[in-house]
């Protein structure tokens, strides 16, 4: 299905709560069966320097919700 193979935004390692996003701690990838798919990849630019509002555990996805932008 098309939710399974869209790009999202995922976590490369824990980002703990309170924490800036930088470059390196996301990236885009297609998660296969991943019910959690990270915001979409035209975001990436908008999510780096976000505070994450909430723990986020390596190769979760990251959306919106997970940060303050």
């Amino acid at each position: 299905t098309y939710q399974r193979s869209r790009r999202g935004i995922h976590a490369t390692r824990k980002i703990k709560q309170g924490e800036a996003i930088e470059k390196g701690d996301i990236q885009v990838i297609r998660p296969g069966d991943a019910v959690d798919v990270g915001a979409e990849p035209k975001r990436f630019d908008e999510i780096i320097g976000s505070v994450a509002v909430s723990e986020i555990e390596q190769g979760q996805g990251v959306t919106v919700d997970d940060l303050e932008i």
